[in-house]
């Protein structure tokens, strides 16, 4: 019998996940939402299987059913205007930078910023704002740099 407990759907899911096996993880996710429907990790990781195989439309709909419970989450928010970017949505884009802060817990508002400009191909703009990053954040760059290299910015 397959485990039910969320915690241990989640853990295998991330597995899944490194493993590439993202169907595998999405239903394991989804089987841990449905026994946990409250599980922000396994929502959050939910919505990465979407982002990692470019499901941007469902991405966006579920990182937006997150910020709706946390709307000051700068992963969220970072994350859901990278889905807005790469789908164009200017005014999604738009909206999620204007909440992003220069002063905030992450550098979600420099990667975010170094996102726009790499994909206008500005590059030497786009490398300022990652050195910021670094400088500010030097110890919480790792989630974002992933998120960089998975896009081919960089």
């Amino acid at each position: 019998m397959a485990p039910r407990h969320p915690t241990v759907l989640t853990f295998s899911g991330a597995i899944k996940s490194l493993r590439k096996d993202y169907a595998g993880a999405r239903a394991d996710y989804a089987l841990a939402l449905e026994v946990a429907p409250s599980s922000f990790n396994a929502a959050f990781n939910l919505a990465e299987v979407d982002f990692v195989t470019k499901n941007y439309p469902a991405a966006t709909a579920q990182f937006r059913r997150m910020l709706d419970a946390r709307p000051q989450d700068e992963i969220l928010l970072y994350r859901l205007f990278l889905c807005a970017l790469l789908e164009t949505n200017t005014d999604l884009a738009n909206s999620c930078l204007d909440r992003l802060s220069p002063a905030g817990t992450t550098p979600a508002y420099y990667y975010a910023n170094a996102a726009r400009q790499f994909q206008m191909k500005n590059l030497p703009e786009a490398r300022k704002f990652l050195s910021t990053a670094k400088t500010l954040y030097p110890d919480k760059t790792a989630f974002f740099d992933s998120s960089n290299q998975l896009l081919g910015f960089h």
